[in-house]
């Protein structure tokens, strides 16, 4: 049986918990809004994978590239921490405070903003 990686990605936050969980962490700013923490985390992926696919790799990273995902998803949250977002758990957030989720490149991300 071949599992696509997307399927496989899904499956994994299925079975992790992640994806349907009350308790599940996202990325959030309180000084942004839902629209602009979308816009920073498809931008960070985006660059992540431009990176990613010119063999630009930062000091700390696995240089043989055997997992080229991994090394996205690290420079994408790189990049997250450089905008001033910071991870958290999305159900101590509040009400006034929207989420969603979405893929970019097929890879899922969980954001929040007022």
């Amino acid at each position: 049986m071949i599992i696509r990686r997307p399927a496989l990605t899904i499956l994994l936050l299925l079975t992790s918990g992640c994806g349907l969980s009350p308790r599940h962490r996202v990325w959030y700013d309180p000084e942004r809004t839902l629209e602009q923490a979308k816009e920073d985390i498809e931008r960070c992926y985006y660059e992540a994978f431009l990176t990613e696919q010119g063999n630009a790799f930062s000091p700390g990273f696995a240089d043989d590239k055997k997992d080229p995902l991994m090394y996205v998803e690290m420079n994408a949250h790189q990049c997250m921490k450089q905008s001033g977002y910071s991870r958290a758990w999305a159900d101590e957030l509040g009400p006034a405070v929207r989420e969603e989720t979405g893929f970019v490149h097929r890879m899922p991300y969980f954001i929040a903003g007022r």
